[in-house]
This record gives structure tokens, sequence and C-alpha cells, in this order.
């Protein structure tokens, strides 16, 4: 049976760690990407491309058949038939890799690899493995000296020790991925096709993808160099795309607070709310504050949907099923589209409300854990009581779910968004000053700096001394600062020192965003998964639980502005 689309990106083919944002995997769908003529994937001009992509679909369907018809079976050699049967076929006949080459084990230093095949003049390592060894589990063939390896941090591993190679590939037959060099190790970072679900499933749009991005001529070095081959040109021009998605998330989420602190203010429901602003027991910052951590709620929910981490782990279906359809987010995003429901009825809102109770408190019937923390009940006390017309919420929830690219209208994509992009939504917020004019009716809600007052704008990020830290300053501060404490306490506590790392804290005492404590929550994570797992590069389920216990022991954070602190833990919550 053909699984159907989730309605907002390809099935599956999913990014980790912002390789290539989902939007610009979008643009290669559609062909809107650079080096993408029928030349440029060694198409020649009596052919369309399009048509050699539904030759090679059906190429490829006959292959897979081919090999699931033999999988099963206990006489052949798994990993022969996997490999040869199946991958090289793919990747030599569909994908236009013409240069895949038997690999030796290869050494780097004392250090050695068990490669399959090296690709390109053997300039990119291609790792093949067999069907039944997942590509995150650590496994002793992939290993040395008794340590075990997974193969995917095989491959990372061989990709950041040598300066030669910066692409490389791994698969088991069921899953293919494209890895680039990532020194940080603090989060795994790679491109992932499901073969399985593409095939199994005839997912035609997803293959299409697969084809156009993980094709030979992507990868083909260019004068030798593959530093320079069109993959790394299409993820050095999706970072400076990711920027100017950034400022468009800036702009929904400085709209979403406006349209919020508006709904609010007019609703006649909210005397109350408007008596407190008028005798100053709620301060238009207070007020300010509180409209924050509204939006925050709604990032967080956002991403944890999408994410599919929402719910406790023994939700049944049904459980899922009523939360989908009457309580959650995503629910809304669809309503924000249609218009006929911008209406003044508050019905929205109060089922909203529900929901941010069951967070706090837990609700087995919606399959929702307690969370506690940012939904607790004194976080939004003055709007929790407060009523806002559908046409105000869904205002704001079109501003933060949408945006317009050229012309048309986009999802934004919480499920792969960084958490360090809440870092840049929040160095926006800080230049932002809140002001009431009660003046003339309705009351409106803005900030300083939306007419003339242009002079105030950024005051209060001045005042506060907070400023977005790059990437390359955390990383370098985790490499000098954090580092040598870590490396430090295992050896001096070799009998536990998973316990020792757990005892360590880590304090910024000017947290911001939470972008260092991300970076250092991340690394430590990676250090106790090691050692729980006894492998080098731990699978991404023994690091998830590690980040979680990090989080919960050793991370602390301190900054003058309330909000960023808010700010902070959201992200913390969004990462673990």
């Amino acid at each position: 049976m053909r699984k159907e689309s989730n309605g907002h990106g390809p099935t599956a083919i999913r990014v980790q760690g912002g390789l290539l944002p989902p939007e610009f995997l979008a643009a290669i769908a559609s062909l809107r990407a650079p080096h993408q003529s029928g030349n440029d994937y060694g198409v020649t001009k009596s052919f369309s491309l399009k048509d050699e992509i539904a030759r090679y679909w059906r190429v490829a369907n006959d292959l897979y058949d081919a090999w699931a018809s033999l999988r099963g079976s206990s006489s052949v050699d798994r990993e022969k038939l996997c490999v040869n049967k199946w991958l090289i076929p793919l990747f030599t006949t569909v994908l236009g890799w013409s240069d895949i080459a038997p690999s030796g084990t290869i050494r780097i230093g004392d250090r050695s690899f068990p490669l399959t095949h090296t690709a390109f003049g053997g300039l990119a390592p291609v790792l093949f493995a067999a069907t039944e060894r997942e590509l995150e589990t650590a496994d002793p063939r992939f290993g040395e000296e008794g340590r075990r390896r997974s193969p995917h941090g095989l491959v990372q591993e061989l990709l950041n020790g040598r300066d030669d190679w910066m692409w490389g590939v791994v698969s088991n037959g069921r899953k293919v991925r494209l890895v680039r060099d990532n020194p940080s190790l603090t989060r795994p970072a790679f491109v992932e096709a499901d073969l399985e679900l593409i095939f199994g499933e005839q997912l035609y749009a997803d293959f299409v993808l697969l084809w156009l991005a993980f094709h030979g001529s992507r990868l083909r070095p260019v004068e030798g160099d593959i530093g320079r081959c069109i993959l790394e040109q299409w993820r050095n021009r999706s970072q400076e795309e990711g920027q100017r998605a950034l400022e468009r998330l800036r702009v929904g989420v400085t709209e979403s607070l406006r349209a919020l602190g508006n709904g609010f203010l007019r609703n006649p429901a909210n005397e109350a709310l408007r008596r407190a602003l008028a005798e100053g027991t709620l301060t238009p910052a207070a007020y300010f504050e509180e409209l924050l951590r509204l939006v925050y709620r709604l990032l967080f929910l956002f991403t944890a949907e999408e994410r599919n981490a929402l719910h406790a782990p023994d939700a049944d279906s049904r459980a899922r099923r009523l939360y989908r359809e009457g309580y959650g987010l995503a629910h809304l995003r669809t309503l924000a589209l249609r218009r006929r429901r911008y209406d003044r009825h508050a019905d929205l809102w109060r089922g909203m409300t529900v929901l941010f109770r069951a967070l706090e408190t837990g609700a087995p019937a919606l399959g929702l854990p307690a969370l506690g923390g940012l939904f607790d009940a004194g976080h939004c006390p003055c709007l929790d009581a407060a009523d806002i017309a559908n046409e105000h919420l869904l205002e704001a929830v079109r501003s933060l779910a949408w945006f317009r690219s050229d012309g048309a209208l986009s999802r934004v994509n919480y499920r792969d968004m960084g958490t360090e992009e809440l870092g840049s939504v929040y160095e926006s917020l800080l230049e932002l000053v809140p002001c009431i004019d009660t003046a003339s009716a309705p009351w409106s809600f803005g900030f300083v700096g939306d007419a003339a007052e242009t002079a105030a704008k950024g005051s209060a990020r001045k005042l506060t001394g907070s400023y977005y830290t790059p990437a390359v300053l955390v990383n370098e501060l985790i490499r000098s600062a954090l580092d040598p404490v870590i490396g430090d306490t295992a050896r001096r506590h070799a009998d536990d020192p998973r316990a020792a790392l757990l005892a360590l804290r880590i304090i910024d005492p000017a947290c911001g965003s939470g972008h260092f404590l991300l970076a250092a929550a991340r690394r430590m994570a990676i250090e106790i998964a090691r050692l729980e797992t006894g492998s080098d590069t731990p699978d991404e389920p023994a690091r998830q639980h590690a980040l979680r216990e990090v989080v919960r022991h050793c991370v602390y954070g301190v900054d003058r502005n309330p909000l960023a602190v808010e700010l902070c833990r959201t992200a913390l919550w969004i990462e673990s």
C-alpha cells in the first residue's frame, strides 16, 4: 500500500544537523538549485531529464525486487547479496557512480578503519554493510582493538581524519546516508534516504529527490578537489539562504507577538486584563513577557509535534489521534490558511488552554506526559485567564508557521530546524521594546520603533549586554575550556568516569539563548554515551539519553534578561 505524504516535505528523506536545509531540498526536488540541467547530470540533449529519472525509477524497482526476492534465503551470503546485487548496481547503474572500487583497511596514524569501498578515484569513502546492521549501532566489525564503531561513525571518523576527504556514503541496503566532514562530533549531520520506504511504498517523488541529490555528478571532484564538488557548492549556497530564512522567522515571530498582543487587548471579555494594565498592576514589560512565553510554548509544540517527540512512549494510536484531531498545533496550522475560520469566537484558544493544562499535569487520554516548566500555570497567569478571538490567534499561528518565499507560501519546517536558530530569533527580540497605546479605542499593542521612535530600538539589547555568539566562537570555547575538564575528570575517576562527569556543573553567567550551553551539553553527552556504549561513535538513542541526563544534572544558566533565561530553557527542552 502506498504511504501518504505528510504534506510538508518528503516522507522517506530526512536531514539531520542542518547539512542541507529542507527548503533547499525542496529547491533540488523542483530543479531550482544551481547545476541541475540535464547536461549537469550527464543526460544528453536528446533525452529529457524527467524522462530519464522515470526510466531509472523502473530500473531501480527491478533491482530492488530482485534483491528482495533473495533476501529471505538462508543459503546465501546476505552481505555479499546486499552489496553485489543491490547497492553496487543501484549506485553504478541508477545513480551514476561510475568508479566505485573495493577498498581495504584505511589507516590514519595508529588507527585502522575497515572500509569496504571508495569512489571518485579514492577521494570519497563508501561503506556498504549488511542489511541487518543498523547504521548507528556500534559493532565490533567496524571497530579496532576490541572497541566498537557504528557504520556511520566509521565513515564520519574517516572524513574527520583525512584532509582530502570531505563527503562520503554509508548504506546497509535499507537506508543510505550522505555524510560530510564534521569535526565537532557534538551533533550528527547527514542526509538520509529510506530505500525500503521508497521502493516498498512506491514513493516516486522521494525517489526523484534521492536521484537528484545522491547522483554521482553531485560528488564528482572539480580538478581533483572534492571540496569544490556540486554538493559542497549546494551546502555553501544553502547556508546563505538559511540566513535569509532566519530573517523571515524573526519577522514572523514579531508579527505573531503583535497579533497576540492586540488580540488579547481588544477582546471584550478581557476587562480584567485592561484594568490591570491601566492601574499598573500589570506593566507593558510584564505583559510582553507573558506574550513571549506563549510564543515559546507554540515554538516548542511545533517542534515536538513535527519530531514526533511529544507523546509518552506508551501512548496508543487512539490517544494520538484524539490529540492530533482536536488539540494539536498541526490542526491550527491548517486552519490558519482558511480565512473563513478568522471569526470572533474564542473556541480555539480555549482548546489551547486545555492543552497547556494537560501538558502541565499530564493527560493519559491524549497520550501526554506531565511536562510542567514552560507550561506551569504561573508562567502566563493573565493570558491563561483571558480570551482571544480565533481571528487573532490564527493570525499569530500563521505568522509562526508559514512564510512567503519568491511569492509562494512556504511552511516553516520545525522538524529539522537547528536549536541554535532560536538564538537568532532571541537576538532580534532583544531589540523590541513593547508599548501599549491606551489613548484611543481600541487599545493597541506594538513596539517602540514601529513608527517614528527608532532611537530607542535596540536599547534593551545594549543595556543587557546581550549579543548572539557565533558557532565558531562557541566551538573554540568548548575545545579550550570544556574538553580539558572532561579529559581530566575521566582520568581522575577511572573507576566510575560516568558518575564523575555527571557530577560536573557547567554554568554560563550570560547564557542568552543558550548557544554555549547547548554545545556543552552535546559535548558532554557524546562523552557519556561513549562510556555507556563502549563505542567511540555511540548510536543516536544512546546520545539522546545521555543528553537528557546532562541537561538534567549538569547545565546551568544565568542572564540579566529574564526573557533570555526563558528562551534558553526552551532551547534545552527542544534539544533534549
